[in-house]
């Protein structure tokens, strides 16, 4: 299976970038060094510590198209990325575009979830009851150990292979 895909993805500033290109110039039919690869899990690492996560979502894509579904279904990768842009809507006190998210994104999810997915979705949740979300028990998923667990979790995993 081809996990390198086409196009571009915009990042911060705009620009757009092809996953098919390697940073050795070969053309774009080509699949990417290895080295290639390793930028690519870096800059995804890098957005996932920036918070970054819908632009994250959009390189993974662009680099591995398809990643986000398995046999028809999300996987589980996708909703802990989900899961993360949901938390950083919390992090930011942005509650009501964290719950358009929950309702429009998280819920696609929806019984798919194997059960240590969905108490943590459901505790994530918690945090919507709070005005003040560190005084939730569901505090730590907003810690910077939480994003770091997650980029390492993304970078290292087994659906790059």
């Amino acid at each position: 299976k081809e996990l390198w895909g086409g196009g571009g993805v915009g990042g911060k500033d705009g620009k757009h970038r092809s996953c098919k290109r390697d940073i050795s110039g070969k053309n774009d039919s080509d699949p990417p060094s290895s080295e290639a690869r390793i930028e690519e899990r870096l800059k995804v690492r890098n957005l996932i510590l920036e918070g970054n996560i819908p632009a994250a979502k959009a390189l993974i894509e662009d680099c591995f198209p398809g990643i986000f579904r398995q046999n028809g279904t999300f996987s589980s990768f996708s909703f802990n990325l989900d899961l993360q842009h949901f938390l950083e809507l919390m992090r930011n006190r942005d509650v009501e575009g964290a719950l358009k998210f929950a309702r429009k994104e998280l819920a696609s999810h929806g019984n798919e979830l194997p059960v240590l997915e969905n108490e943590r979705l459901l505790s994530a949740m918690g945090l919507i009851a709070y005005d003040d979300v560190s005084a939730s028990p569901a505090s730590h998923l907003l810690d910077e150990k939480h994003r770091s667990e997650l980029a390492e979790l993304v970078i290292n995993g087994s659906q790059f292979s």
